[in-house]
């Protein structure tokens, strides 16, 4: 009878190790009288990672960005400059994010691209409960179209 206890442990044991090896958790001990208590957390991370991306003039982008285990806030930043955490952006009516936070979805859409969009951006994930910030970039290339005026 103990052998099969121990068994079962052993491989309770194995398996939360190879979940938390696996599964990017992070864990802390707690002494709570005189039980002590694990407790973990999958930390969140990148489930789609912006990638580069060229557009023609006029069209429209899209950078996405999606987070596994969300739980930081998220903005996107251009060349530096933090466009801020709401779905519309202030002073950039071409932008919006398309989010939805319960399946980690922070997509930055730019519409009619121009070459002032011509940039560096940084999908931005804050730290929360145990977890690190994690940051991502990608380059938007508009490519002019040549409609320049006579």
């Amino acid at each position: 009878m103990p052998k099969r206890i121990l068994g079962r442990v052993y491989v309770t044991t194995v398996k939360l190790l190879w979940l938390l090896l696996n599964y990017n958790f992070r864990c802390a001990w707690f002494a709570m009288r005189i039980i002590p208590m694990l407790l973990c957390n999958a930390q969140q991370k990148f489930r789609i990672v912006p990638r580069d991306l060229q557009v023609l003039e006029g069209t429209e982008a899209l950078l996405r960005c999606e987070i596994y285990n969300l739980v930081g806030a998220v903005q996107w930043t251009k060349d530096g400059f933090a466009l801020g955490f709401s779905h519309t952006i202030p002073g950039y009516p071409r932008y919006s994010v398309l989010a939805d936070r319960n399946l980690g979805i922070y997509n930055l859409r730019i519409s009619n691209a121009s070459i002032e969009d011509d940039a560096e951006y940084q999908c931005q994930v804050g730290p929360a409960k145990f977890n690190s910030a994690i940051r991502a970039n990608a380059r938007l290339t508009v490519i002019s179209t040549g409609g320049g005026g006579a």
